[in-house]
């Protein structure tokens, strides 16, 4: 597969970002290089290789859940700039 002008123009336009004639040409032959190597990896015979999700065998790296004393509410909060109902009090909205 050969990438064109016209899909290095596209994308770009896609991704909001303005290319000078230089670019796209530079663009253009890079990506084209990329794709054309990916193309002979279709080209290599795996027939006998297994497939493989990891290379390491897979343990569970979790540790034994414990209930703990937590640090004071009020020690953590004596710092905070305003609080309320034993939480921090943020004006402005963090998360739409």
């Amino acid at each position: 597969m050969q990438i064109t002008r016209k899909d290095v123009l596209h994308v770009s336009k896609l991704a909001k970002l303005y290319l000078n004639d230089n670019e796209v040409d530079k663009f253009t032959k890079n990506l084209s290089d990329i794709v054309n190597f990916a193309d002979r990896l279709n080209g290599i015979d795996v027939s006998g290789v297994s497939p493989t999700a990891a290379i390491l065998p897979l343990q569970n790296v979790f540790r034994e859940d414990k209930i703990e004393k937590s640090m004071d509410r009020e020690k953590i909060l004596q710092n905070a700039p305003e609080k309320s109902y034993g939480c921090f009090w943020v004006k402005n909205k963090i998360v739409e």
